[in-house]
């Protein structure tokens, strides 16, 4: 993958740097940046808006950035949107199901029916013990560069930490629902009226949830990701 420019936080060591960049670089795909070093190494792996060092937008560029596992930044690199629409031409960006930010402008209107059938169209599916959707290993990439692409739009890929999840309160709903904490991840959404402009209005959405691994019971197809509904 080609990248236009990168930053490393403060006190990443070199060779962390080298193998980040060789990594990047040699990937054939997002896919694979998965793969590598979400699923296997343990970093946190996002896409979204891409600020400047002087902090205005830069519409040109996606970010692409690694945190550790706890969540402290390790590098951001910026990479073209025009390539990132070329990898995925026909994919439904998220944004057109916003219809509008309410008036107090800290939260925005959507076409709710659509969305729905949007996401059950990639494989998930709602989840009463855990609020909110899970879905399968496979949808990650497409639903997090559906958010990148979307203007003012970040997600990130993290780890759960099972004990951050009372038992009292979910273990019951999770077996029930046949979920095991320790076999999902997350991805953590967030989207902003004007990117680049401080105090802009910032909507947060419930994490989603997703399986590491591809089971019968959690396929599904993609095609509603990639065609309009």
């Amino acid at each position: 993958m080609k990248i236009q420019e990168y930053t490393f936080a403060p006190g990443v060591p070199p060779e962390t740097q080298k193998e980040l960049l060789a990594g990047i670089e040699s990937a054939a795909s997002l896919e694979e940046l998965f793969d590598v070093w979400f699923l296997q190494k343990g970093y946190r792996m996002g896409l979204g808006t891409a600020i400047n060092d002087d902090g205005t937008h830069n519409p040109g560029a996606i970010a692409l950035f690694f945190d550790t596992r706890e969540g402290k930044e390790v590098c951001v690199t910026f990479i073209s949107r025009n390539d990132l629409n070329a990898a995925f031409p026909d994919l439904i960006r998220f944004e057109s199901f916003i219809t509008g930010w309410t008036r107090r402008g800290i939260d925005f209107e959507m076409l709710d029916e659509q969305y729905n059938e949007w996401m059950q169209g990639m494989g998930f599916k709602e989840t009463y013990a855990l609020m909110g959707f899970i879905g399968p290993r496979r949808a990650a990439i497409p639903l997090m560069v559906s958010f990148a692409l979307s203007k003012g739009a970040t997600i990130e890929a993290r780890h759960i930490n099972s004990s951050d999840y009372d038992p009292e309160d979910y273990q019951d709903d999770l077996d029930e629902e046949g979920i095991d904490l320790n076999e999902c991840f997350t991805l953590t959404a967030s989207i902003q009226k004007d990117p680049g402009r401080k105090g802009s209005p910032q909507g947060i959405f419930h994490p989603f949830y997703l399986y590491k691994r591809e089971t019968e019971r959690n396929t599904g197809c993609l095609e509603s990701a990639l065609v309009g509904c």
